[in-house]
């Protein structure tokens, strides 16, 4: 039977209803808010920022604690167990020093002939020493059997110790550089060089200190921020103090991975702290890649993160 008008008009008095909530959700567009810059892409803008407006103080400024008891700067001695130590882990300590005057020769204990490389090696060492300012003929190298390049075994003290000051009777220094007891990266050759000092005493010793890993690998930020503390209140940033403002988890991490014991040293009085500039930086840089046969792929990614092609922290032990 068909619908009475009466009906069909009630119906169309009626309001429409309303349509569920979740359709209204379904066809609503959503609501469009700024995308704000990444956190990330900040922390790098800042840095460059902070490296182009406060640069590394010059390094004969850097400096002026080791010339102390010196009329002008000396003769140094850098001390190393392998060729590319002496850019890998010193490049920023010889620059400073070349450019502040001092006149730096280098002894390297063994060829690095793990490979069978060692006469390769010897020869890429000299012209890494000149990329970085150092004549080739006042650098050493030492082909002792005992001496050998080995990530098993330490050194005998007693050979490295002869070797050392047979060197110094005929190449007089007023200051050795060389590793500290944990040897950057616990390479037993490295630290069985912390053990020797010279017999002469009138020669100042400096080990590098071994950074901790949490501020290991963070490259030129280590520069900027000691730049930035050295401006501030006149002395740089202590790697162990920067760990200290990381997460727990990361300087927890740090300390079972490597110990407390492998900090800084304690006597921040007898520390000098030495930061490249960029152009130091590019300089070690390239004189790295006159070690052609240890340009593997992951040591780009250190030359690239590694704080010690930027900073060195020298302690004086002696």
């Amino acid at each position: 039977m068909p619908p009475s008008s009466s009906s069909t008009s009630a119906a169309a008095a009626q309001p429409a209803r309303p349509a569920p909530a979740s359709a209204s959700r379904q066809t609503r567009s959503p609501a469009r808010f700024p995308i704000p810059l990444p956190l990330p892409l900040l922390l790098p803008i800042l840095i460059l920022l902070l490296a182009a407006f406060i640069p590394a103080p010059p390094p004969s400024e850097q400096l002026a604690s080791l010339s102390q008891g010196l009329d002008k700067p000396g003769k140094v001695l850098l001390l190393t167990a392998h060729p590319d130590d002496e850019v890998m882990f010193f490049a920023p300590t010889v620059m400073a020093l070349v450019s502040a005057g001092w006149e730096v020769s280098g002894l390297c204990l063994s060829t690095g002939n793990a490979d069978g490389l060692g006469e390769t090696r010897r020869h890429e060492l000299s012209l890494a020493y000149s990329a970085l300012g150092v004549p080739g003929e006042r650098v050493m190298v030492i082909d002792h059997p005992l001496l050998q390049d080995d990530m098993s075994r330490s050194w005998p003290l007693p050979i490295i110790q002869s070797v050392l000051d047979a060197h110094l009777d005929d190449h007089p220094a007023d200051l050795m550089v060389t590793f500290d007891p944990t040897g950057i990266s616990s390479h037993p050759n490295h630290a069985s060089l912390a053990g020797v000092i010279p017999s002469n005493t009138h020669i100042r010793v400096m080990h590098l200190l071994s950074p901790p890993l949490a501020t290991k690998y963070i490259g030129q930020l280590a520069a900027t921020l000691s730049n930035v503390r050295r401006f501030l209140v006149g002395t740089p940033v202590d790697p162990a103090a920067l760990a200290a403002l990381l997460p727990d988890q990361l300087t927890g991490a740090f300390d079972v991975l490597v110990g407390q014991e492998r900090g800084p040293g304690k006597d921040a009085s007898r520390t000098t702290t030495i930061t490249s500039s960029p152009d130091a930086y590019w300089a070690a840089v390239q004189a790295m890649r006159e070690h052609r046969t240890q340009m593997v792929w992951f040591r780009y990614l250190y030359l690239a993160f590694s704080r010690l092609m930027w900073v060195n922290d020298l302690v004086e032990v002696r």
